[in-house]
């Protein structure tokens, strides 16, 4: 294990997986969490063709948004920020990338709440920007935990999009340094430190689920069965 941690720089290479997973956890759910609300609870016109368009999107294999990606964040800045080769642009691509997901686990939460919070809130003058903050926000923190497990799982243990993305090898992330480890070891494989570069990937995941079970399965129940 400390061959896998400091020789083979998996320490560097966990924190940059940590950093850009929680960042594009709490980017995605701060933004899903809105739009679900507005696509559940507030009435506008297309409102339906929106949650149809993010739906659909769901069914776009990831392969497809490769060369699109490059080529927009590759000329995309902002106030001299490049987002390629970037922890905190991965952790954007991230984010928006999981929006949908986000959303539609999200929305099917807020219709199991009453709308009758809403309302009587509304009466008493509330605007909907309190009524979500301050009434729907807290009580859909059992569906944005659920949210927030399968988003940080599923950029933890992504490999795809930040071996492109990422050409600096201090920013790597944890299951492309664990490739390049493989690799690097063809002809003389340290199979020790591998193993231990593999349980490192793997302890978070496993702590997560054994640790926050019991919510990954309220979340993902609320609302399947009507009273």
């Amino acid at each position: 294990y400390r061959v896998a941690w400091s020789v083979a720089h998996m320490g560097q290479y966990f924190f940059n997986s940590l950093l850009i997973s929680l960042c594009a956890v709490g980017l995605v759910t701060a933004l899903g969490s809105m739009m679900a609300y507005g696509l559940t609870r507030l009435r506008f016109r297309g409102r339906g063709w929106v949650m149809g368009i993010l739906i659909a999107s769901l069914g776009i294999p990831g392969f497809l948004l490769v060369v699109p990606l490059f080529v927009m964040m590759k000329d995309w800045s902002l106030g001299g920020f490049n987002f390629m080769d970037s922890r905190t642009g991965l952790a954007v691509l991230y984010g928006a990338l999981a929006i949908p997901f986000t959303t539609f686990l999200l929305s099917a939460f807020y219709r199991s709440l009453p709308s009758e919070l809403a309302e009587s809130a509304a009466i008493d003058g509330a605007t909907p920007w309190q009524i979500f903050a301050d009434i729907y926000f807290p009580l859909s923190l059992p569906g944005m935990v659920t949210a927030a497990i399968f988003n940080f799982l599923s950029t933890w243990n992504e490999y795809n999009f930040a071996l492109i993305f990422l050409t600096n090898p201090e920013f790597k992330t944890l299951p492309v340094g664990l490739y390049n480890l493989k690799v690097s070891q063809e002809y003389a494989v340290n199979w020790p430190a591998m193993f231990a570069g593999i349980v490192i990937l793997c302890l978070p995941t496993f702590l997560i689920f054994v640790a926050l079970q019991e919510k990954i399965v309220a979340g993902l129940t609320v609302g399947a069965v009507k009273e």
